[in-house]
């Protein structure tokens, strides 16, 4: 005997997964979202740039159905750090 349409709905596999980089309170906005190809658009870098940046958790992610969306905020708000080694304090003679 077959269950009710509901229940075989609930036993098919998902269209689709959300994870989220970070807790966010606030509800799921598409529009403050953009894939990492528009982010290093907005920034004017490469996309591998910016999947560094994404790697090293410098902007909040969702992952839907596999990619990646970064938010758009983040984005244009980042400030890069200086590279390197940060300067030594002069030495007194």
């Amino acid at each position: 005997m077959q269950g009710s349409p509901e229940e075989s709905l609930l036993q098919q596999p998902t269209l689709f997964s959300l994870t989220m980089s970070s807790d966010f309170s606030e509800p799921f906005d598409p529009n403050d979202w953009v894939s990492q190809a528009e982010a290093a658009s907005l920034r004017g870098v490469s996309r591998q740039a910016i999947h560094q940046l994404v790697s090293k958790g410098r902007f909040r992610t969702y992952e839907v159905a596999g990619r990646v969306l970064v938010l758009r905020e983040d984005v244009t708000t980042y400030t890069a750090e200086p590279s390197g080694r940060p300067p030594s304090a002069p030495s007194e003679p």
